[in-house]
């Protein structure tokens, strides 16, 4: 392990533990966990798909005012959250604004993974940008080519990261967790996992995609789907299961599961 790798391990790994001891993921568990859910509760899922969409839809919009911003993230954790809420069978209408109780540690969290995220894009997008500022020729198009090529990896780069930071929003809501820590024991729970997650999201993203190709109205159903199977790779980070319920070990996580709640 390089020094660089040494050093990155030490800072993100909480203590007592090592990347070793990080759980494992099964995406098609994820998958399967995902569908059963949704097909036991398929109105619920539509109606809380609806309110979610017409939400973030509304703080989109909000965004070009300062305040619609750290409403927008917000929101978007408890967005998160509710993935784990509907695999754990305890989802209510209200689990989408579960993070503003937790309002200025998520906002913290949420404003330092963006930053994150955001410098990951912007130094693959650099060189696409630089090069399309070039007089036309073949060279031109050819530094295009490569260039593009590293804006995918950049894309890919940023996944692999909301990957490894998957598990912040569930853990300062759910657990009480600080910002740090959270970002720590994230790191650490999905070091085993990392690139299945990378896998696990670009499927998640098609599920929810395929909604809005589709039918418009489809992405009601399939954004909450899509969430429920992201909840399943969280329950399964968290709780080193199966994919088809946390069975609770790995962060002591022993919260009951009771059955959907239609409120």
């Amino acid at each position: 392990m390089s020094r660089s790798n040494v050093s990155t391990a030490v800072l993100f790994t909480p203590a007592g533990q090592t990347e070793e001891s990080a759980p494992d993921l099964s995406v098609l568990g994820a998958v399967r966990a995902g569908w059963e859910a949704f097909r036991e509760a398929i109105p619920f899922y539509a109606l809380l798909g609806l309110i979610m969409l017409v939400v973030l839809t509304a703080l989109s919009y909000l965004a070009m005012i300062i305040i619609g911003i750290p409403l927008l993230w917000i929101f978007g954790a408890g967005v998160t959250v509710t993935g784990l809420h509907l695999i754990r069978r305890d989802a209510a209408l209200t689990s989408p604004f579960c993070g503003f109780p937790k309002f200025l540690p998520v906002l913290g969290a949420a404003a330092l993974i963006t930053l994150l995220i955001g410098m990951v894009i912007l130094i693959f997008a650099l060189p696409y940008w630089l090069f399309g500022m070039m007089d036309a020729g073949t060279g031109r198009t050819i530094l295009l080519i490569f260039s593009f090529i590293i804006l995918v990896a950049g894309v890919l780069a940023a996944v692999w990261l909301q990957g490894r930071l998957l598990l912040t929003f569930p853990l300062i809501i759910e657990q009480d967790s600080g910002i740090i820590d959270a970002l720590k024991t994230s790191w650490h729970q999905t070091a085993t996992a990392q690139w299945k997650l990378v896998g696990a999201l670009l499927l998640i993203g098609l599920v929810i995609d395929a909604g809005l190709l589709l039918c418009g109205i489809g992405i009601i159903l399939s954004f909450p789907l899509g969430l429920a199977m992201q909840g399943s790779c969280i329950d399964q980070l968290l709780e080193g299961g199966s994919g088809d319920a946390g069975t609770g070990s790995a962060l002591n996580i022993n919260d009951p599961k009771p059955v959907i709640q239609y409120d």
